[in-house]
């Protein structure tokens, strides 16, 4: 139970400075939209190519979730931890 609401609080720590970071920006929108688009590649790229080398990486919620907000260091993020574990 302790875990899980660490667990959600870094995931709403991470995502309020996503927000942050892209309201700061020149162009919020795009920047924002692109974090979004490279995020959802990265993480169906990491889908398909990672069972070649032996690593699963399910597109669950969760990781939809940090793909999206996150992008490409959130994909990084869960192939590392998926090796780690």
């Amino acid at each position: 139970m302790l875990t899980d609401i660490i667990f959600y609080g870094a995931f709403i720590f991470c995502g309020i400075l996503m927000i942050v970071y892209y309201c700061s920006s020149e162009k919020p929108v795009l920047n924002a939209l692109k974090g979004l688009f490279s995020g959802a590649l990265a993480l169906t790229a990491a889908f398909f190519i990672c069972p070649m080398l032996g690593l699963s990486v399910p597109a669950g919620l969760f990781n939809c979730a940090v793909s999206l907000i996150l992008g490409i260091p959130g994909v990084i993020m869960i192939i590392l931890g998926r090796i780690m574990l």
